[in-house]
């Protein structure tokens, strides 16, 4: 199955954990987008690891709070 919105689920992800107070820092983002690099480049996110799960795959990123 084809996932369209991609994009929304990623700040879907990140908005839900940095409401939870997520004290990881840490979002699982699935599947991969390159906006995250775009992202990086603006300050948004810290650093993002790609996780090989032999499927989609997965990133870990490093959320930056802004308060």
């Amino acid at each position: 199955m084809v996932r369209v919105k991609v994009l929304n689920d990623a700040l879907k992800s990140m908005y839900n954990a940095e409401k939870r107070g997520n004290r990881k820092r840490q979002v699982m983002i699935r599947p991969s987008s390159k906006i995250l690099m775009v992202m990086q480049k603006h300050g948004y996110i810290g650093e993002f690891e790609f996780v090989d799960d032999h499927r989609s795959g997965k990133i870990v990123v490093e959320q930056v709070w802004c308060h």
